[in-house]
């Protein structure tokens, strides 16, 4: 067991005055953590890439360009160009023929890519692979599938509107491309080509037969229509039929005619009807009046209908009405301004085009008046002021003569009608068996006909040259095109480099490293004490042998200076006099942070200890160039006391405690109850202790340690500290129940601390 230490033994320095009371241990409030903090589940966003692009541009331009270089000269070598051979061939726009039978596009297209097809197929390529210049090749040695090899090699191209197709075919060896691509040429007409003309003469060979066999059985028919006997006077009963027939037209064509005249007929007698019953009025009228009789029409009410069906002028009257009542507000109101006499304006122009439009339609519909009164009074064969008439007995004659002469029309067509049915009906058909027979005696006159025609055209078109023929000759080498080749080359490299740079950039991004202060406090709900700038050796000028420090004045002392405001707060308020300085990880500023802390509450007036609690590596004595041992090691095990280890340093109001030698031994003391007892009675001593401590990651000492503390600050250094593991640490230590004050953010903007939400804790993780 370890040997307590003795409260009443000697110290190197005079106690401090402080009341008889010692206040109780602190106790803080704990605001419970989110499960998941902001900055651990949102993805990496575009600066943490950038920032970690920053951080790794050494290595991602060894490590990109090293792999480019390899790539580039991969692809240089792999996309060597092939040697490619091509052949044309032509292909007609139109089916050539003596016809000039005009081609659709879509045919002409169809054509092209049915040549095309019919080139790259297997029965041509291994019909070629039949041919003697390609077996000398040997391609089966070259590929254990040559036909494979072949259709890899194998293209064609066309374009719209133009008649060569050209095939290409590409091969390492260029002798081998241009034997292949004249076998597949010649495959092709031997093959394909062959096949299309044998096709061509069966097709007019088949049609001569079946125009033989039609041609044999017409000659049958007739031969047995001829046998049915004659019909009356007629030898020929093909002509008797086509006399009939004649009749029968002539029949249906005067009916048709007589039907218009019957139609006449009654026109006319109405007309003359009409004609005698308006001369009777007016004859009564003349006995009863001196003026002539003339249809009066009401103009008046028919300008007033005419007026309401007009759209146009139902429409000005609208807005007229709307445009007065609108005048009349403004009137009501006693508004006579710009815009009243604007609307006064409008009205005015509105009743004028309201007024032309009535006289328009009015005179149109007077007009229209008149020239009905003129109709009518034509119809009635009175002239409008009946000034002079026509003779009625003329006009009656006239009338009477156009009855009479369609009478006799009608009796002319009955009278044909009826001879012409006389003479049909004499021609007796010679029966069902006849007709049937005639009909198809004409149907197969049609059928002939048709089949000659295709016989001659096929004929014919037997005779013209082949829709598809050889363009060239012989096949012919393309340049080697290396722009693929030197372009590939060229982006190979820059893609590679890319590509090395997003990963690295990723994969540093998911560290999550810290960037600022507002990472800590609205990203992980830490809250952020202060923030100091980045400094060039700081450590070794916080103090100097003469205890002044060389950064009076500077940025990096007032934002300590802020830090050390905050303690002296918390001490006042919450009784909070020791401290823990510790981080996630090792290299993260905890020894700088609290070494500075120390001096500065040393300047205030404060009689401070800083204990260099970090047994693993200590620092502080190299800092303070002072001996590491004895220390908070031996003080532990009992073997020195503590005012013996306490060393006073340069600086006034603060003292030392190196961290000695550490064993296991150490270890076992840290998590012992007499730990305990040795911070009460420092802390009786002092008005404040800073102890650095171990990272809390890396082992358990500051977890120890903590424990004992009225609270504890997290160093974070802006650009090395990971997120993860700073919530980890702040995590673990409030699962033990350690008072988390806060984190100091180092090498950052002081600045940022002042926006950053200073008043979140941390709170304690749950299992």
């Amino acid at each position: 067991m370890v040997p307590q230490h003795d409260a009443s033994a000697p110290l190197p320095f005079p106690r401090p005055i402080e009341p008889a009371t010692v206040a109780s241990k602190p106790t803080l409030t704990t605001p419970v953590l989110p499960s998941i903090p902001p900055a651990l589940s949102a993805g990496p966003d575009l600066m943490a890439l950038i920032d970690g692009l920053r951080r790794r541009w050494i290595l991602v331009i060894l490590l990109g360009g090293t792999l480019g270089t390899a790539g580039a000269i991969a692809v240089y070598y792999l996309m060597a160009p092939y040697a490619t051979a091509y052949v044309k061939i032509a292909v007609a726009y139109t089916e050539p023929g003596f016809l000039n039978r005009p081609g659709a596009i879509n045919d002409f297209k169809s054509v092209l890519a049915t040549t095309a097809s019919a080139i790259t197929s297997r029965v041509v390529i291994n019909h070629a692979l039949k041919a003697e210049t390609v077996r000398r090749l040997q391609l089966d040695k070259m590929s254990p599938d040559p036909v494979q090899m072949i259709e890899d090699g194998l293209r064609t191209e066309f374009k719209d509107n133009n008649e060569l197709l050209t095939v290409y075919y590409s091969h390492p060896d260029p002798q081998v491309a241009l034997a292949v691509a004249n076998a597949l040429c010649n495959a092709y007409f031997d093959v394909i080509h062959r096949k299309q003309q044998k096709m061509r003469s069966d097709k007019l060979a088949n049609l001569q037969k079946q125009y033989n066999q039609h041609v044999e059985a017409h000659k049958n028919k007739k031969e047995n229509l001829a046998k049915l006997g004659k019909i009356g006077e007629y030898k020929d009963p093909i002509q008797a039929m086509n006399d009939r027939a004649e009749l029968m037209l002539r029949i249906r064509t005067a009916r048709t005619e007589l039907t218009k005249v019957q139609l006449e007929l009654e026109k006319a007698r109405a007309n003359l009807q009409a004609f005698e019953d308006n001369l009777k009025h007016l004859e009564k009228n003349k006995k009863n009046s001196d003026s002539p009789w003339t249809p009066k029409l009401d103009v008046e009410q028919l300008i007033a209908n005419a007026l309401d069906a007009d759209t146009e002028f139902r429409s000005l009257k609208e807005r007229l009405k709307a445009k007065e009542k609108l005048v009349k507000d403004y009137d009501r109101r006693g508004m006579f301004g710009f815009e009243s006499r604007k609307h006064r304006e409008e009205l005015d122009q509105l009743r004028s085009e309201l007024e032309s439009r009535k006289q328009e339609i009015a005179l149109r519909v007077q007009n229209a008046a008149e020239a009905r009164e003129k109709e009518e009074a034509r119809k009635a064969n009175l002239t409008p002021n009946n000034e002079r008439s026509l003779d009625p007995e003329l006009t009656r004659n006239h009338l009477l003569r156009q009855v009479k002469n369609l009478e006799r029309f009608v009796e002319e067509f009955e009278s044909q009608i009826l001879e012409d049915s006389k003479k049909a009906s004499s021609i007796a058909p010679p029966g069902p068996e006849y007709d049937r027979l005639a009909v198809e005696i004409r149907r197969d006159e049609e059928m002939l006909n048709t089949l000659f025609t295709k016989l001659e055209t096929e004929r014919l078109e037997a005779k013209a040259q082949p829709r598809v023929s050889p363009f060239s000759d012989q096949a012919e080498l393309l340049k080697p095109d290396i722009k693929k080749q030197l372009a590939a080359t060229a982006v190979t490299p820059l893609a590679i480099l890319f590509g090395v740079a997003a990963v690295l950039a990723y994969l540093e991004s998911t560290k999550k490293r810290v960037r600022g202060p507002a990472e800590i406090s609205r990203g992980l709900g830490i809250r952020v004490v202060g923030a100091v700038p980045a400094q060039r050796e700081l450590s070794k000028q916080l103090v100097g042998p003469d205890g002044t420090s060389d950064l009076e004045g500077t940025p990096v002392m007032e934002s300590i200076d802020s830090i050390r405001a905050v303690l002296l707060h918390e001490q006042t308020t919450r009784s909070i006099r020791s401290i823990l300085v510790t981080s996630a990880s090792s290299g993260e500023g905890k020894t700088t942070l609290a070494a500075a802390l120390a001096s500065s509450l040393a300047r205030a007036g404060r009689k401070t200890l800083l204990l260099d609690g970090d047994l693993r590596r200590p620092c502080v004595h190299q800092l303070f160039e002072i001996d590491p041992q004895p220390g908070f090691s031996e003080v532990l095990l009992d073997e020195v006391p503590l005012a013996e280890a306490v060393v006073e340093s340069p600086l006034d109001n603060l003292w030392l405690l190196p961290a000695g030698q550490w064993d296991r031994e150490v270890l076992l003391a840290l998590s012992r109850d007499g730990l305990n007892l040795l911070f009460e009675r420092i802390g009786e001593e002092f008005d404040f202790v800073l102890i650095d401590s171990h990272p809390v990651l890396e082992a358990a000492d500051a977890l120890h340690i903590g424990k004992q503390v009225d609270a504890v600050l997290l160093s974070v250094l802006s650009g090395v500290s990971q997120m993860p593991r700073v919530y980890a640490a702040a995590q673990q230590m409030n699962s033990l129940g350690i008072q988390v004050l806060g984190a100091v953010v180092n090498a950052a903007n002081p600045e940022e601390a002042l926006t950053a939400t200073a008043v979140v804790a941390v709170a304690p993780s749950h299992p």
